[in-house]
């Protein structure tokens, strides 16, 4: 019974005073910041990365200082769509991933009520910068022989 009045008086507590993180000053970066070190924790370190380089190459540039809560669909879509010139698609898709997951989590969290990605449909074809040319039976042939010497 302890425990449960202990919990009882914890979220009480949480409710009044809340969890320590002002979501109403909340920047995106604020956000980020504790999503990815608090949050992501029990994820493959591959996936961590990946979130970590998106965010600071393509999302970080353009809405990082904007209020978490101030983020609307618009501003989503600017983000992928700065991307378009130099990134390949795959790219821009691990983007629009961690957007959605890096929001998704603020929405379950209570720090804001509408998901800005709702309604964005990721739509550029997934392929890559440059087309790949595959060497023939003899252009294997010649390469291999290039490298022994």
């Amino acid at each position: 019974m302890v425990e449960a009045d202990r919990w009882l008086y914890e979220m009480r507590y949480q409710d009044e005073f809340g969890d320590g993180i002002d979501a109403e000053d909340m920047t995106v970066d604020e956000w980020f910041t504790f999503w990815h070190t608090e949050l992501n924790k029990d994820l493959a370190a591959n996936t961590r990365r990946n979130y970590a380089e998106r965010y600071s190459k393509n999302i970080k540039p353009v809405i990082d200082r904007m209020k978490l809560k101030n983020v609307k669909p618009m501003h989503c879509t600017k983000v992928l769509n700065s991307m378009d010139e130099e990134y390949a698609g795959s790219t821009i898709y691990q983007t629009y991933i961690t957007l959605g997951t890096m929001f998704k989590a603020a929405k379950l969290n209570g720090k804001i009520r509408i998901h800005p990605l709702d309604g964005i449909k990721f739509s550029n074809s997934i392929k890559a910068v440059d087309d790949l040319k595959v060497l023939t039976t003899e252009e294997q042939k010649k390469f291999l022989e290039a490298a022994k010497r």
